[in-house]
Formats: structure tokens, sequence, C-alpha cells
């Protein structure tokens, strides 16, 4: 079939010419009449040493494509809106947060050449990705690790806490053992001490608890693309409370009472969220106030 693609695309010269534009990084480029037999191809073999942001009208639509695309890009990931009503009843299964990160994961590792997406998703605001990689943790063999320290860090990368590591984006510490299931990964891992140090690592099925196979090291991953550490935190607290107090007297003073005291809830969930690390809550929709310049995944 792609021979036939292929051969479908020789001397048309509208196909020719778009593709020597991307090559150079030039555009943006339009084609129009496109079957849907060749769209996909078309957007692979275009100025195909770039990696492609693939925007859709729809999820239905995108999914589609990610499909199709995947017959001659194996490499290429979907990223889904979040749209934050969704997203946070999503809280617990994780099925959105798990395709986002994983997204994210690939293009900063290089592992994807075409990302698929929506209008919507191309416009969330995004934490750096310079901030978001350097919230990774590498944990090797040999390594000496505090593991409170490991487990208060954790928690601020959007893990939860659990007796039993069974799903993605959990952690679990029993005497001398630390389980972690990066919210990216296939299997969670199991680092086995000895004293401070890394003994062993190891990926392990959750179901059984059974040893899978022995690795050197592992990245874990931000369970949360809402990252944060103290500083960034206490810096976004403060902004938020110089403009909650600002606008509360403004409010006050024109005589919107019903609206200062929305105001002063909202601000009083800001606090319990901010208390409880609840990363992916409401802390997240003020991510301008903890971070000076947020990024999109066309960036």
């Amino acid at each position: 079939m792609t021979d036939l693609l292929r051969d479908a695309l020789k001397g048309l010269a509208a196909f020719e010419d778009a593709d020597a534009l991307l090559r150079k990084g030039e555009g943006p480029v339009q084609l129009s009449g496109v079957s849907e037999s060749l769209k996909a191809y078309i957007i692979f073999k275009a100025g195909d040493q770039k990696t492609r942001l693939v925007v859709s009208a729809g999820e239905s639509s995108a999914r589609a494509l990610l499909e199709d695309l995947r017959f001659f890009d194996r490499t290429a990931v979907y990223f889904p809106p979040k749209d934050l009503l969704f997203y946070q009843a999503d809280a617990k299964s994780n099925t959105i947060a798990r395709e986002r990160l994983r997204a994210i994961r690939a293009l900063l590792r290089n592992e994807a050449k075409t990302v698929v997406t929506t209008a919507q998703g191309m416009m969330n605001a995004l934490v750096p990705f310079s901030e978001f990689e350097k919230r990774i943790l590498r944990f090797s063999e040999g390594d000496v690790i505090d593991l409170q320290e490991t487990a208060n860090l954790l928690s601020r990368m959007g893990y939860e806490r659990v007796a039993r590591v069974e799903e993605g984006g959990t952690f679990a510490i029993h005497g001398g053992i630390l389980d972690i299931f990066d919210l990216t990964a296939d299997l969670p891992y199991r680092m086995e001490l000895y004293g401070d140090e890394i003994d062993t690592v190891r990926t392990f099925h959750a179901s059984t608890q059974l040893s899978a196979s022995r690795v050197k090291s592992v990245d874990i991953f931000p369970a949360s693309e809402f990252v944060l550490d103290e500083e960034t935190l206490n810096k976004g607290l403060r902004n938020l409370e110089k403009e909650y107090k600002k606008r509360l007297e403004e409010l006050k003073e024109s005589g919107s009472y019903e609206a200062a005291a929305s105001l002063q809830d909202l601000y009083g969930q800001i606090q319990d969220a901010a208390e409880d690390l609840d990363l992916d809550g409401i802390l997240e929709r003020f991510l301008p106030y903890f971070y000076d310049k947020a990024d999109t995944l066309e960036q």
C-alpha cells in the first residue's frame, strides 16, 4: 500500500512544493482536495524530518486520524484536550491524564515525531516543559535516598501514597521497599533498599506483585501536569493572595457583597487545595500565578 500511495504523489506539484517548504521550516502551507486515503500518508511524508503537530477539528476525527497515522508512524501519540469539568471527573481513572502525560514524555524524550490533538488541546496552557523536566526523578542501583524525603517529593509530583500499588499514579513504602507506579509506564517499579542504598530496581506485575524484570535505573515522571516545588507553590500563593485582597476590596467598595462572598469562598478552596497538594483541581486553573510564562503544545 505504501508503494501505491508513494506513486500517487509522484509528480504532484502541490505536494512537492509543500514538502520543500516544510523541509526548510517555512509555512504555513495549505493543501486542499486531499482524499481521506491519502491524508495520513501526506502528513507522514511532508517535511518528514520534522516533528509534526496535527490538529483536528474534534476528538473523534483526531482519534481516527491517529489510527491511520500509526500505520506509517508507530510512534504517533495523541494529546487529548483538557476539558476542566470532565478532566476533574476523570481524576480517579486517570485516563486523560495518562494520555496527556505520555505525549509530554514522548516529546521530552524525542520518542514521537507525530502528535495529534484538537484545537482545544493545542490551546491548553501547560507548565513550561523545562520546569516539567526538572521534576523527573531518577533512581539507580547504588543511589542513597531518604525514604521520607522521597515520599514528600512524590506527593508534590501528584502521586498518591497507598497501602498497595495497583494503579498508575500511586506509590507505597513497606520497610525498605519503595514501590512506584509511574503514570506513563505499563508496569510499576520496585526498589529494594539495603539501609539507605538502593540495592535492586525491578518492574513487577501490580495484580500479582511478582517481579517482572530487573533494570539498572528508572526515570519517574510526574503524575500531574501541574508540577510544583515548594518555592513555586509559595510564589503562586503570594501572587494569588495579593490579587485576592485587591479584588475583595474593590468588590466591597462597590457594594458587590454577594460577589465578595463568592470570592472569599473561592480563595478558601484555593488555600485548602494548596494545603492538600491537590494539583489537578482548582490550583491548576490559576497556572499563570505560579509560572511567569506558560507553554502550549505548539511551542
